[in-house]
């Protein structure tokens, strides 16, 4: 057993052991669920999810495997612990930023702006221009964005 560690921690150190545990952590119940810790807590005393079970010898909070089918099930279909509607909402993934939009952004701060990678690729989407190739970084390019960042206050760019 590890220093300062009690039981429960000890059984499920990995996560990819915990599909269908005899019993997972808060911690290990929420990641499943897609979900931090804090909102699982929040969604719990709202009643969406059941409680944990607390282990006797450690007194810390777990979730037997009843528990654990009984959450995925909200999860999936929607219906909360006391039978209220549930909605769940996906997690978008970050889009890669593509290295047009690092080279464009590393000019810009060459020319004193502070911008992010974020920022140039919806100035160009706003602007209609295509940053899809080094062929399309040119001149005008990089004046239109410069422009745009820097507002009226440039007229003469």
């Amino acid at each position: 057993m590890g220093k300062g560690r009690g039981p429960i921690e000890n059984i499920m150190d990995t996560e990819k052991d915990c599909d269908l545990r005899s019993i997972c952590t808060v911690s290990q119940m929420a990641n499943k669920l897609s979900l931090s810790r804090a909102r699982l807590y929040q969604l719990i005393n709202d009643g969406v999810f059941p409680p944990p079970a607390y282990c006797c010898l450690s007194k810390k909070p777990v979730y037997p495997s009843r528990l654990q089918e009984a959450c995925l099930e909200i999860r999936k279909t929607g219906i909360g612990w006391k039978g209220q509607l549930v909605r769940f909402y996906e997690h978008r993934k970050k889009a890669k930023p593509k290295p047009e939009h690092k080279e464009v952004r590393a000019i810009l701060q060459k020319m004193g702006l502070s911008v992010t990678i974020s920022q140039v690729r919806k100035a160009s989407k706003r602007l209609g221009l295509s940053i899809a190739s080094e062929e399309s970084i040119n001149g005008e390019t990089i004046r239109k964005l410069f422009k745009h960042f820097y507002g009226d206050c440039q007229k003469g760019v």
